[in-house]
């Protein structure tokens, strides 16, 4: 039973794909969990010694104005509260690579790489980042944001899962834009892994950006070739051009995350993708 056991954690956006696999490991660890589903009615309880905040808008084509209302000032709501009932609690806000400029080929993604977000989703991460960062500095509050690849997993809204389910079905899958450009996906454990790691290892900074990703890349036409030969059939692949404004190569760096919370990934691509595609069949 771990040390932190009966301790009281409070997560938001806990019917979430991450959320739900985050709230199921921190039980198993003893953890008492308070979930919050609204970001407008927030009751924290006054000893929660960490927030995890998950709650999300996550689809880079939802309308701005809820994008905005949601993942900034949905967050900003959350921060006040934290602030308000319990101060001491360490605020972990998961991110993403989407905050990023677009990487030509061969550039390795740091947590210094430059921000230039494509779509609205991304920035609205980057302003609720740079948000959660004044918390920190104005109010000495103990901050984590963690710079998340492409999760994928059982149950997730991935392009991975999405395909699987339309190799099951014997259907079409088309590939738009440049089929490779590439990405570094991540499997939902050492997601969840990272998480808890950087909310409960003792850490000097009151506040830190990591990268959580695997540092390995495949590009779109690979990983549709890796599936299709997990699965041992084929199907009808449409190309379409498509808009090439978001076409890059993310690969990410993930040496600050082990030098501060000695965390690795440990689910191989080819592993993952046979636990999510044995997950739908």
């Amino acid at each position: 039973m771990s040390k932190l056991a009966g301790k009281v954690v409070t997560v938001t956006g806990a019917k979430g794909f991450i959320g739900q696999r985050l709230v199921e490991r921190l039980k198993k660890m003893g953890f008492k969990v308070k979930t919050i589903n609204s970001l407008e009615n927030i009751n924290l309880p006054k000893n929660s010694m960490i927030v995890f905040h998950l709650a999300a808008v996550t689809n880079p084509k939802a309308d701005p104005y809820e994008l905005n209302k949601v993942n900034y000032f949905g967050t900003k709501n959350l921060l006040k509260k934290v602030l308000r009932d319990c101060p001491d609690a360490v605020f972990i806000f998961p991110s993403t690579f989407g905050v990023y400029r677009t990487p030509n080929e061969d550039e390795v993604i740091k947590e210094n790489y430059p921000k230039n977000p494509t779509n609205d989703y991304g920035k609205s991460k980057l302003k609720a980042e740079d948000m959660v960062q004044k918390f920190s500095d104005q109010f000495n509050l103990k901050v984590r944001i963690l710079r998340l690849s492409n999760v994928y997993g059982p149950n997730s809204s991935s392009v991975i899962t999405r395909w699987l389910k339309a190799i099951k079905n014997n259907e079409q899958i088309t590939l738009t834009g440049d089929s490779n450009q590439s990405r570094d996906f991540i499997y939902i454990d050492d997601v969840v892994k990272a998480l808890i790691l950087s909310a409960t290892q003792k850490l000097e900074q009151k506040s830190i950006v990591l990268n959580i990703c695997t540092g390995e890349d495949i590009s779109l036409k690979q990983l549709l070739d890796f599936m299709l030969k997990i699965a041992k059939v084929r199907i009808k692949i449409l190309n379409e051009r498509g808009n090439l404004s978001n076409v890059g190569f993310f690969k990410g760096d993930f040496s600050l995350a082990y030098k501060l919370l000695k965390w690795t990934p440990k689910v191989t691509l080819k592993k993952g993708l046979k636990l999510t595609w044995e997950s739908i069949n």
